[in-house]
């Protein structure tokens, strides 16, 4: 606390003039003086006492105060740092669910695909059983009435039954076509031989794909889309694996 400088204080009263016919020594003067100073270095004394317990009180008001305001900051801290936990278990959680919910969604389309799969190909293999026996009847037909040459006969083939129309027509023409130039050549026909049989539906056995593993997933849009030719090939090992007991998978899954 900055002290105060005497020579700027309040002056001292000056000393009553004296009485008439009083005189005052100097030494009287220097005393009264003396006794003036002490009267107010008594009142500084007692200023700066009572300055130095307002300092004090304010020093423990701003300690409070500080005090205060750091426990306020710890607080907010420790509330700001809950409430991001609980955000992040939250979010933790909708994303387990949100994980849970799009397998079990793939899941779902996965086994609908099966099933989409397993109809599309009963419905082809209904196909290619009517497609056999219309091949099977026009072969029987056919070889009965003798338009077609014995040997030719289980050339028959096709994957729609326009299609094997189309192939019993150029047969046919074959047929004619050898038997005029054999009775070109010789007067002399032989009887024609018993007719051969024919495959079923006009596909051989066995084929170049017959022995091959079905590896790779067939979809209900090529089951449909797939020639009767080439799905006879197929076909042992996707009704196979459809009658398979127990499948847990789907036909072609």
């Amino acid at each position: 606390m900055p002290e105060i400088d005497p020579t700027t204080a309040a002056p001292a009263t000056a000393a009553p003039p004296p009485a008439s016919g009083d005189h005052f020594t100097a030494a009287d003067i220097e005393k009264a003086r003396e006794q003036e100073k002490a009267k107010l270095y008594g009142r500084i004394s007692k200023q700066d006492e009572k300055l130095s317990t307002l300092q004090a009180q304010l020093e423990d008001v701003l300690a409070e105060r500080k005090a205060a305001a750091e426990q306020a900051t710890q607080l907010q801290a420790e509330r700001e740092d809950a409430e991001r936990k609980a955000r992040e278990e939250e979010m933790s959680v909708r994303q387990l669910l949100q994980t849970k919910e799009q397998e079990w969604n793939d899941r779902f389309a996965q086994i609908e695909r099966e099933r989409e799969t397993e109809r599309a190909a009963l419905e082809k293999d209904r196909q290619f059983a009517e497609l056999q026996g219309f091949v099977q009847r026009r072969v029987r037909e056919e070889s009965e009435a003798g338009t077609i040459a014995p040997e030719l006969v289980d050339l028959i083939s096709g994957n729609t039954p326009d299609e094997v129309e189309a192939s019993i027509t150029l047969l046919r023409d074959k047929t004619n076509s050898i038997v005029a130039n054999m009775q070109a050549a010789t007067s002399a026909v032989a009887p024609p031989p018993a007719p051969r049989g024919v495959s079923p539906a006009g596909y051989a056995a066995t084929g170049p794909l017959d022995m091959d593993s079905v590896t790779k997933t067939i979809t209900p849009e090529e089951l449909r889309a797939m020639p009767m030719s080439e799905y006879a090939k197929l076909r042992p090992a996707l009704i196979g694996r459809a009658a398979a007991p127990n499948a847990s998978h789907g036909l072609f899954g």
